[in-house]
């Protein structure tokens, strides 16, 4: 395979062993272009004609009768240049050299497993992370299976920050850019976990990345060596990276949207609300998930791992120092091992740090709402109308904690959040949901109904609230449509946690209906129309008019599209008596 000869910045020779061949190479970054193949000379010339504006150079190897292999060409453009050869493209960036490759079916290229920081690791391993490395020569960015610790059939990497990076054809305009935070609880994931194929054929670069999960990324007992948020510190490093580094793949630094699911939801909301991470992305896009929800952000950090420790056999877990020392002492294997997948007890996820060299959460996200002293931004954000779905596998466990001790089942710090008692809130929650009966499989709706409002659809509606209120366009949905794919023999319970990320990304091997299709190509025209314009509509539906916080209006997202107002007026209406007034 022919290689760069040279990234000087200046015109130098390669091997004697080929003709016609130099490689100009400018200071500067480089984007990638399309792959052209074998041609003659005035095809590969016809080509590039077609796009408007464009200088290049072309390095090939005459094999007879006027036939050129285009071994290399540069695309020069505003901005940057691209350096490819047959089915490889090279990216420059201050790192080093990257090489990526085109998609074997799909209209794209792919990068992945560029480093955008380097893991801390040793008795550092609960820190901020480092400076991402540099390189000699190239960087292979071909490995799509790094992940952080964590349960999982993949092999983990402890130095696991990477980001992947997928591009649409060339153009000479630079092209807006999602950035998709994956979910996992705050415990699993990882950036290719779901694929954002399908927007990016929609003429977007498209950009997912590995963060720190589990007690690796999330333990916090606000001491030096354990500062605490060190997954969401890696969030920032990765999104200040693509600020950096995304004009040499071909997207516009400035035309930003950052995205995510279930808890990337929440971690996209906390961006938004985070000074650390102002500056660095222009638009919003949250999937069934909210930073200012009762479980985004434990208060009780310190507790949990106190408790964490004691469950797994620490006798000393009220002195801080040995508490510390007990963490840092733990192996990754370890660390995983610490918290269970299967439990439902003791959850990992960001807290509020105090007394800590350079904390990013200080105090509640919901108090940094209320005062509109955030990056303000546009938002799309919604929920399916069967978020507690999510809980639906675990439901003959969970009825029977939920009869012994429904307060074991209140929504994640609840004493928080509410100053209503528990045992006059479970009283409340159980006649409302319950009827005050047995719950049961008789009652399985009422208990989807539960776990979709106390920990999505309450959180989310009013957080959009609160933004629209806040002057910021909103557009606030709910998506019921429930695909071929996902259907059972059982009730009709709602579009699952999620449902509406696992239609727009690519999940490789789900069949859809032909109904399935038309809904997934109008969903992901609103998005991709969001993305580029900041407006979800798009020329073949119903206008979707910014939320008005008075009336709440919303896009009620079925195989039919219209207009609501007042989602789930009831039953959100419901927990304005449970949590604090001022929420």
């Amino acid at each position: 395979m022919f290689q760069p000869c040279d990234f000087t910045g200046r015109v130098r020779p390669c091997p004697s062993s080929l003709r016609s061949r130099s490689v100009l190479e400018r200071e500067g970054r480089i984007r990638v272009s399309h792959v052209l193949g074998h041609a003659t000379s005035r095809e590969v010339r016809g080509r590039l004609a077609r796009i408007p504006s464009i200088r290049y150079l072309i390095t090939s190897q005459e094999t007879g009768n006027g036939v050129v292999t285009p071994l290399g060409l540069r695309v020069f453009m505003g901005g940057g240049d691209h350096l490819f050869f047959d089915e490889e493209i090279y990216v420059s960036i201050g790192q080093g050299v990257v090489k990526g490759y085109r998609h074997t079916s799909r209209n794209l290229y792919e990068f992945h497993g560029i480093p955008y920081a380097t893991a801390p690791n040793g008795v550092d391993k609960f820190k901020a992370p480092l400076p991402a490395p540099v390189w000699e020569g190239t960087f292979d960015a071909v490995d799509k299976n790094i992940i952080c610790p964590q349960r999982n059939d993949i092999e983990y990497r402890e130095d696991c920050l990477v980001a992947n990076i997928f591009v649409p054809e060339i153009s000479d305009i630079l092209k807006p850019v999602l950035v998709y935070i994956h979910g996992g609880a705050f415990v699993t994931g990882y950036g290719n976990r779901a694929l954002p194929y399908n927007l990016v054929e929609r003429d977007i670069v498209a950009v997912t990345f590995n963060y720190r999960v589990g007690v690796h990324g999330f333990l916090c007992l606000n001491t030096e060596d354990i500062p605490g948020n060190a997954g969401l510190k890696d969030q920032i490093a990765a999104l200040t990276w693509i600020k950096e580094n995304i004009q040499a793949f071909g997207g516009n630094p400035d035309d930003v949207t950052v995205a995510g699911y279930s808890v990337g939801a929440a971690s996209a909301e906390l961006m938004m609300l985070l000074p650390a991470a102002q500056g660095l992305f222009n638009k919003v896009i949250l999937e069934s998930g909210s930073g200012v929800a009762s479980w985004a952000v434990n208060p009780g950090a310190l507790e949990l791992a106190q408790n964490l420790a004691l469950k797994n056999g620490a006798s000393y877990t009220e002195n801080i120092t040995m508490l510390n020392d007990y963490y840092l002492s733990l192996s990754y294997e370890q660390i995983i091992d610490l918290v269970p997948s299967e439990s439902t007890e003791l959850k990992m996820c960001p807290c509020i740090e105090n007394g800590t060299a350079q904390p990013i959460i200080t105090e509640l996200p919901y108090n940094i709402l209320i005062r509109g002293e955030y990056n303000n931004v546009p938002l799309l954000t919604g929920y399916t109308d069967g978020e507690g779905l999510l809980f639906y596998l675990s439901r003959e466990s969970i009825y029977a904690e939920m009869n012994d001790n429904f307060n074991s089942r209140l929504p994640p710090n609840f004493f928080y959040h509410s100053d209503v008692d528990e045992d006059y809130a479970t009283e409340l929650i159980k006649s409302f949901y319950f009827e005050g009966k047995i719950i049961n499989e008789e009652s399985v709706k009422n208990y989807t109904n539960y776990f979709t409002d106390s920990h999505f659809s309450y959180w989310i509606t009013k957080s959009a609230k609160k933004h629209a209120q806040n002057a910021l366009p909103v557009y606030l949905y709910e998506y019921s449509y429930v695909t071929s794919a996902t259907q059972t023999n059982g009730p009709n319970l709602g579009a699952t946690h999620c449902a509406q990320t696992n239609i727009i990304l690519d999940r490789q091997g789900t069949i859809y209906s032909d109904n399935d299709l038309i809904v997934q190509h109008r969903l992901i025209d609103m998005w991709a129309n969001f993305i580029k314009f900041g407006e979800p509509t798009s020329s073949s539906q119903i206008y979707w008019n910014p939320l008005d916080p008075d009336r709440m209006n919303y896009l009620a997202i079925n195989f039919d599209v219209q207009e609501k107002t007042f989602p789930l007026k009831e039953r959100l209406e419901f927990w304005d008596q449970i949590w604090l007034k001022d929420y």
